[in-house]
């Protein structure tokens, strides 16, 4: 099992987006929540079961939500670095200009 660490730009990115479900429709952010620690679940299991996307950098598609957490692994530490969860209609080129 890997251990699951965030850039803090990863963590806001997962309540913006909580926030904007929630306007739609109440409690819409707390499924899209849940959407994301199931996903990062089964990462943890086994990241080598999505795709290298860019470089280094993994993408997992969450289930009922068109977002993508963009993720890389250090095999060293068994640590998996979540650079960012987006939408799949932003530019995947700014997911590389976050560092770990």
């Amino acid at each position: 099992m890997y251990k699951t660490v965030f850039l803090s730009r990863a963590r806001k990115d997962i309540r913006d987006a909580a926030r904007w479900y929630d306007t739609q429709q109440p409690g819409l952010g707390r499924r899209f929540t849940h959407a994301i620690r199931s996903k990062l679940i089964l990462i943890g299991e086994n990241p080598y079961l999505y795709a290298v996307r860019y470089k280094k950098t993994r993408a997992a598609w969450l289930r009922y939500f068109p977002f993508l957490i963009h993720f890389n692994i250090s095999e060293r530490q068994k640590i998996v670095v979540v650079m960012g969860i987006w939408h799949t209609s932003r530019n995947p080129d700014e997911i590389q200009e976050r560092k770990q």
